[in-house]
């Protein structure tokens, strides 16, 4: 028997996943032709947080865009699949500030601390993609930081606009009062906790010795109370409904 064809005692997997990592990159086997435009099969990729290190839920969906990108290549389409990488938000802005002990109120070095994070993350993270075999053409990779890729964000929103796609308006926002920035609704997390039931007596203007008593979790924002309804279908309050409240007793 040829010696060349006897299995190793044991399979060094690491040994053969770097030779056929850097065959791929050297034969450009994922390689997109732009000039041919007549078969492009195009697929807008998530680009995840840069992290640093991908977990299994990153490592399940790309895993599915590439089966969809392998199958299309196959049948001899030329697939535009580039990946991007999520720089900005509020991930990025602790992690700098943590690691590095500075605040985003000195905004050059600040940046320019981003800039590092991020590069380093991103190498680490395209390094994981390239030991699962990831089929994208790393030519045409982007991070959402780079000037090129806002002004496109940019131009789209502008076009939504003229077609009547989006508005714009005041909406009350969350706010970290640490970091001291506003939150995207999917950043906030709850927490639950025990807390108390408050019954608060309000004075009757005009009726000695007479309350309406409300119940409330949160007596703190009772200095925002303008108003306190009442069922008009309800037989026990219907001698309240022409009743004012003396609020300067009870603030």
């Amino acid at each position: 028997m040829n010696q060349e064809s006897i299995f190793p005692k044991r399979f060094k997997f690491k040994d053969v996943q770097s030779k056929w990592i850097k065959f791929w990159e050297e034969q450009n086997i994922y390689a997109f032709n732009k000039n041919i435009k007549n078969t492009i099969f195009s697929i807008d990729t998530p680009p995840p947080f840069v992290s640093g290190t991908l977990h299994m839920g990153h490592i399940l969906n790309h895993s599915w865009i590439d089966f969809v990108a392998r199958y299309h290549k196959m049948r001899g389409e030329n697939v535009y699949f580039p990946q991007g990488f999520d720089c900005h938000g509020l991930p990025v802005e602790l992690a700098v500030s943590k690691n590095y002990g500075i605040s985003k109120d000195k905004r050059e070095k600040f940046l320019e601390l981003c800039n590092e994070w991020v590069n380093n993350n991103i190498e680490n993270m395209k390094k994981q993609l390239n030991e699962l075999g990831y089929s994208t053409d790393w030519k045409y990779t982007y991070r959402t930081m780079d000037d090129i890729y806002k002004q496109k964000v940019q131009l789209s929103l502008l076009e939504f606009y003229e077609k009547g796609l989006l508005y714009r308006d005041k909406f009350p926002t969350h706010f970290c009062v640490n970091c001291e920035t506003s939150l995207a609704k999917a950043e906030v997390s709850y927490q639950d906790e025990i807390g108390k039931l408050w019954f608060i007596k309000l004075p009757l203007v005009g009726r000695d010795n007479e309350y309406i008593t409300i119940a409330t979790t949160r007596p703190e924002y009772m200095e925002a109370c303008v108003a306190v309804i009442i069922n008009p279908n309800d037989q026990r309050y219907l001698d309240l409904s022409a009743a004012e409240v003396e609020r300067s007793r009870y603030l």
